[in-house]
Order: structure tokens, then sequence, then C-alpha cells
């Protein structure tokens, strides 16, 4: 696969089909290849992730007061801004660029292109050694995390970010509260404290603290349930089991 930046050299790609052949036909298989009578070459656009100009807040994120959803209505900057929003938090105005712009030089952004794709934000990270980053979305209705930093709970600023999509568009938020962006997901009432990995809200930090090492071992991940009237799991193939030489039926009365 090669992107519309690269030279397409057929040269080079004779070459490396003809160093597959080699270990292919002496692997034993017992075929050997004698002509090649066509190739076929696939062309397709491919839109990675990434942020865009602001698309506003969904309602019910809106009333949880748990984002800032930064007005860049004329830039594809929301990321940059974002992480700015948390690691220079301002007292008023939050959600202006010009709050944020005397501090854009602070970014390393060397060959990370605007919009900021999803796969970009791991050389983000490298270039920005004081900033770890987790990104999250919002998807019927649900919220899915996307992206775990490897650096989390390691460097002086973290950053939670909460992915909005319409169409084919994307935006960046920061989120400001997990335990606020999660209400609701728990009968407590009060503060809760959210395990990155599952967005599962702990109600104790100490159960966070016993919940993290066995969940940061796995990928970013989801919790889904079952429609209603497929939620009753009960065996009923019979035809699968073991026959067994006897059965015992007891009634104790």
């Amino acid at each position: 696969m090669i992107s519309a930046t690269d030279l397409l050299d057929i040269d080079n790609i004779i070459t490396s089909l003809n160093k597959k052949i080699e270990p292919f036909t002496s692997h034993g298989s017992g075929w050997n290849i004698s002509k090649i009578q066509n190739l076929s070459l696939c062309i397709g656009s491919f839109r990675p992730t990434a942020g865009s100009s602001i698309i506003l807040t969904p309602a019910e994120i809106l009333k949880k007061k748990a984002i800032i959803n930064i007005r860049n209505h004329n830039s594809n900057n929301c990321f940059q801004y974002s992480v700015l929003a948390a690691v220079q938090p301002a007292t008023s105005n939050l959600s202006h660029l010009y709050t944020y712009n005397k501090f854009m030089s602070g970014l390393d952004m060397t060959g990370i292109e605007t919009p900021v794709a999803l796969s970009s934000i791991p050389k983000f990270e490298s270039q920005n050694s004081s900033i770890s980053i987790n990104v999250l979305v919002y998807e019927e209705k649900d919220l899915i995390p996307v992206y775990t930093s490897k650096f989390y709970n390691q460097r002086p600023h973290h950053v939670n970010l909460l992915l909005l999509s319409k169409g084919d568009k994307f935006h960046y938020t920061l989120v400001t509260t997990l335990s606020r962006l999660v209400y609701g997901r728990t009968r407590h009432g009060g503060k809760n404290f959210v395990c990155p990995y599952c967005l599962h809200p702990l109600r104790y930090e100490h159960c966070l603290h016993n919940h993290f090492p066995e969940c940061s071992q796995h990928p970013a991940q989801t919790v889904t349930y079952p429609e209603e009237g497929k939620n009753i799991l009960k065996f009923d193939k019979i035809q699968h089991m073991f026959p067994v030489p006897f059965a015992l039926y007891a009634d104790f009365e």
C-alpha cells in the first residue's frame, strides 16, 4: 500500500515480488511460479479520523458540564487548542481561541499535519514529553475509548479528549471531568473515580488503584449489554451433550 505522495516505482514493485517468489517455492509447497499473467492496481481514498472546525456539543453531553468545546470556526486546530486548555487552564473565556493562542508555540507539532489524525497522537506524545493523551469518541449515545496513552499517570499533564462526529467531520473537545461525563452509569450520586481503559466508575479512589493494574494490561474497551429479550442465556444444545453410562436422580423429603 502506498500513499498519494509516494512515487509509483514499477521496477521496485517487480523486484519486491521476485524476492517473495523464492521463499514461497523453497518452503516445500511443491508449487512453482512460471509466469504472472496480470496485476490489478486498486486505488482508494483514505480519510483518517482527524479533528476539524467546531461541532456543537450534543445536548445530553452539554448538560453534564464536563467538557470545553473550543470555538475554532475558521481553523482545524481543535486538537492543539483542547490540549492547551488542559495544560494552560484559564479562569475565563474557556472556549475562546484567543485565550490559548499565546501558548501555541509551546507545543511541538513538527511533522504532524493539521487537522491532527488519531494515528498522529503517539508522535505528538513522543515530541511533547510532559503530556499524555487519552481519546474517547461519542457514538450512538455511548462513550468509547479509542486511544489510551501508555504514559498515563507518568507525566505532569494528562489530557482526556472527547472526539465528536457529524457525518465525515470530527472535532476534539477537552474533558474536564470524567466523573461528570460518565454520570448515570451507577446509582452513586457523588464523585466517581473513572478507569480510563474501560470507563467504569468506581465509588472510592482506592478501588480504582486496585482495579487499574489489572485493567491497564488490556487495550481500551467498552462494555455493551444485550438487548431486551436477548438477555437470557440458557443451554439448548442437547444434541451436543456427551453420553454418560448412568444417571442418578435423588429426591430427599
